[in-house]
């Protein structure tokens, strides 16, 4: 199934990058299933010095685009409620895209981690608080090759999974992340009935 998305060169992506070297364009996932209308992008930072996990959520959350007047903030994206469709997305459009895929070999981060990289009992949760269901965490490869410890995932290998990467990043194989532009739904923003101009809209704040 193709999935429609637009390419945003015009919009500009503010503050947080550490070093890009060939980031993804930035793309909206406006339609297809599971379509949330939130924005995503690949940045990439390369292997002379890679990521920890701890540094790409910071990161991730520094930066924020603009789009007309509204201003939308950055997290490591949370593939959530609907993996599949997510995933599929993010792969086909920001990872590895036909005009400027991700290199083999080259971990990008996401917002998932576990304390001790477990698949079973289930520690893995997304980075909004959400467990990851023990069906999602059985598609991923689990190997632990890093080592034990907390543990972050990612997009690696191209090879339709997510893999664990110890969060230290310490093969030095962590490119880069996957950062995504929340746009709230409209009934989040403002209750119905109410004025806009009576409207506070507050972005929540990640650590």
């Amino acid at each position: 199934m193709q999935t429609k998305y637009v390419m945003l060169a015009a919009i500009a992506v503010l503050a947080g990058a550490t070093g890009a070297f060939a980031d993804s364009g930035l793309v909206q996932w406006n339609s297809g299933t599971g379509a949330d209308g939130n924005y995503y992008q690949r940045i990439d930072t390369g292997n002379a010095s890679p990521l920890t996990f701890g540094q790409a959520l910071f990161d991730a959350a520094a930066q924020t685009i603009v789009v007309g007047s509204t201003t939308y903030e950055g997290q490591l994206a949370v593939l959530s409620p609907d993996y599949t469709d997510a995933f599929t997305f993010i792969n086909d459009n920001v990872m590895y895209p036909a005009s400027n895929p991700a290199g083999q070999g080259e971990m990008y981060w996401v917002g998932a981690s576990s304390p001790d990289g477990n698949a079973s009992p289930n520690n893995w949760s997304w980075i909004n608080g959400t467990a990851v269901p023990d069906s999602v965490v059985n598609t991923w490869n689990i190997d632990h090759g890093e080592g034990p410890g907390p543990e972050g995932a990612g997009y690696f290998q191209n090879n339709g999974q997510l893999w664990d990467y110890i969060t230290t990043a310490s093969s030095g194989q962590a490119y880069g992340y996957v950062v995504e532009f929340v746009v709230p739904e409209p009934a989040s923003i403002c209750a119905a009935g109410t004025l806009l101009a009576g409207c506070v809209i507050r972005r929540r704040r990640r650590p």
